[in-house]
């Protein structure tokens, strides 16, 4: 028989998964001000919030592992598309960044 999950484990997911993502945006649009420092500091929060998201997801993973069976709800599926997508939000994120940077670097040697 399967249980029932705790909704404040989904929702900490869904939650801490977003707090990142808005970091993730907020940092790209701060690569405009040149300004790295704060996009470093904002992709550390980022890291932090997803980190949070991770720590939730894992404990469902090892309820899992030890053979608990828990009840799939659509709430559960939305968390785990909203890490998954951020997750592959941030692997872009920070490659943009990266040419960002080059981009300035070689504005800058022809300015």
């Amino acid at each position: 028989m399967a249980y029932a999950i705790d909704e404040t484990v989904i929702i900490n997911i869904i939650v801490c998964a977003g707090e990142a993502n808005s970091y993730l945006q907020q940092a790209f649009l701060e690569t405009s001000t040149g300004d790295f420092n704060v996009v470093e500091e904002l992709l550390t929060k980022a890291n932090e919030s997803l980190e949070k998201a991770h720590q939730a997801q894992t404990e469902l993973l090892q309820a899992e592992a030890r053979g608990e069976q828990a009840e799939i709800s659509l709430l559960m599926v939305h968390a785990q598309d909203h890490l998954m997508n951020v997750m592959l939000s941030k692997q872009l994120i920070i490659h943009l960044i990266s040419m960002q940077k080059e981009i300035n670097e070689l504005r800058g040697k022809l300015l």
